[in-house]
C-alpha cells in the first residue's frame, strides 16, 4: 500500500461510486476496484459493501477512514514540512529524559542535529519521571522522554516504542550464560535499582505483587551511571531495558540475559511541554525524535 491507494480509498469513500472517483482520479473505474481490492487483500479485511449502485465503507472501513485521513494529510505536508523546518529552526530546546533511555536518544539528536541543524541547540536535563513531569508543568523542559504518558494538563504525550527488560550482571557471572531467566528467579537476586516513583521499577514491583513475591532490591541508587559502575564491580544485578546498557555490553563491561515468564515491556513516550506554542525548534525536535523511534522499533 502507499499513498495512491490511500487516496483512491478516501475518494471512493467520498463519491460512494468507482466511476466517480475514476473520474475524480484521472484514471479508470478498472484502476479504483483493483486498487481498492489490493488494499482490501493486504489488511485481510473488506473495506467497502458493494451495491448495484457503486460502494459504502464497511464498519471496518469506517474504523480505518479518519485513520488514513491523518496519513495523506502526513505524506502530502512533508515537503513544505522540511523546507519550513530547516528554514527557520534555530535557537535552543530544552530536551528532558529518563537515564534509561537517554544515551541512545541523545546520541542520535547529537549527531543529526549537528549535521542538519546547526542553528539549534539542545539543552539536555536527567531525571525521573516525577522530576520530568514538574519540569514540563513549569516550563523548564519543552520536550521529554518519559516511560510514562505525562498528565494532559502538561503535556501532549505520543507512545515511541515498548523495549523488553533483561537481567545485567558483571561479565562472567554464571547466570549470564543462560539463555533466558524467570521473572520470579530474577526478583529474588540481590537488585541495584532506581529508587520508586521509576518506571521500571514500577513495572517490577506491579509484577512482583501479581506474582505474590518480594523485589529483592538491597540499594537504591538514583543515578543509572552509578548503578552500571555498582553492578560492574558488585556481585549484584539491575533489571533494565537492553537499549539502556547496549554499550557496556558491547564493550564487554556488562552483561545480560532476557527475563522472562512474563516478558516485562517497558513503553516510552514523547511528551511536548503544552504550556505555550510549540516553535519551529521544538517541531523539528519533535519530528526527529519520531524518526529515531521509528528505527528503534526495526
Amino acid at each position: 500500500m502507499d499513498t495512491k491507494s490511500f487516496e483512491v480509498f478516501l475518494s471512493l469513500a467520498a463519491t460512494n461510486s468507482f466511476s466517480r472517483s475514476a473520474t475524480l482520479l484521472g484514471t479508470t473505474q478498472s484502476s479504483v476496484s483493483k486498487s481498492v481490492a489490493a488494499m482490501e487483500r493486504s489488511l485481510s479485511t473488506r473495506l467497502f459493501d458493494r451495491t448495484g449502485r457503486g460502494a459504502t465503507l464497511s464498519p471496518e472501513g469506517r474504523l480505518l477512514l479518519p485513520r488514513i485521513e491523518s496519513l495523506v494529510h502526513e505524506a502530502n505536508s512533508l515537503n513544505d514540512f522540511l523546507a519550513n523546518a530547516r528554514s527557520v529552526a534555530a535557537g535552543a530546546v530544552q530536551l528532558a529524559t529518563q537515564p534509561s533511555i537517554g544515551w541512545p536518544l541523545v546520541s542520535h539528536l547529537l549527531e543529526v542535529v549537528g549535521r542538519d541543524y546547526p542553528d539549534i541547540r539542545i539543552q539536555i536535563s536527567e531525571g525521573t519521571t516525577n522530576n520530568i513531569e514538574e519540569w514540563l508543568s513549569d516550563g523548564r523542559c519543552e520536550l521529554a522522554v518519559l516511560s510514562r504518558p505525562a498528565s494532559p494538563r502538561y503535556a501532549e504525550s505520543t507512545r515511541l516504542f515498548s523495549l523488553p527488560m533483561v537481567l545485567v550482571a558483571a561479565p562472567g557471572n554464571p547466570l549470564m550464560a543462560k539463555t533466558r531467566i524467570a521473572f520470579s528467579a530474577a526478583a529474588r537476586l540481590p537488585l541495584v535499582m532506581s529508587a520508586a516513583p521509576n518506571g521500571g521499577r514500577i513495572l517490577l514491583e506491579e509484577e512482583a505483587r501479581r506474582k505474590d513475591l518480594p523485589l529483592n532490591v538491597v540499594q537504591d541508587v538514583n543515578s543509572f551511571y552509578l548503578i552500571k559502575r555498582i553492578v560492574r564491580k558488585l556481585p549484584v544485578y539491575t533489571i533494565t531495558t537492553y537499549t539502556s546498557v547496549e554499550e557496556e555490553l558491547h564493550k564487554g563491561e556488562l552483561a545480560c540475559v532476557p527475563v522472562v515468564q512474563p516478558t516485562i515491556r517497558q513503553t516510552f513516550y514523547l511528551c511536548v511541554a503544552s504550556r505555550r506554542m510549540p516553535t519551529n525548534t521544538v517541531k523539528t525536535m519533535k519530528a526527529l525524535i519520531l524518526d529515531w523511534a521509528q528505527k528503534m522499533r526495526h
